[in-house]
């Protein structure tokens, strides 16, 4: 089973954020049945915008929120968007 899930930013805290987005992707797959194995992010950041530093909270909330289930973050990807949003694949 493989689920896209797209997060856009719901919350002020960058690192909140990634930690939400993390959760959501992987209570998609636990509705479904399945069990997490590996995850992939995907991040579309206006980094002239909001900065490099903000990016690198909202992946760190990623990785920790998901740590706990146990599924690694097997891939990370950036693009360029004019709106933040984080794609978790599992």
């Amino acid at each position: 089973m493989k689920r896209l899930n797209t997060s856009n930013a719901l919350l002020d805290d960058a690192y909140d954020f990634g930690r939400a987005a993390a959760a959501n992707a992987l209570s998609d797959i636990w509705a479904m049945g399945g069990k997490p194995v590996m995850a992939n992010a995907v991040m579309g950041w206006p980094v002239d915008v909001l900065g490099v530093e903000a990016a690198r909270k909202v992946m760190e909330g990623a990785w920790k929120g998901q740590k706990r289930t146990s599924p690694c973050i097997g891939d990370s990807d950036y693009l360029y968007r004019q709106r933040e949003s984080v794609a978790v694949v599992y």
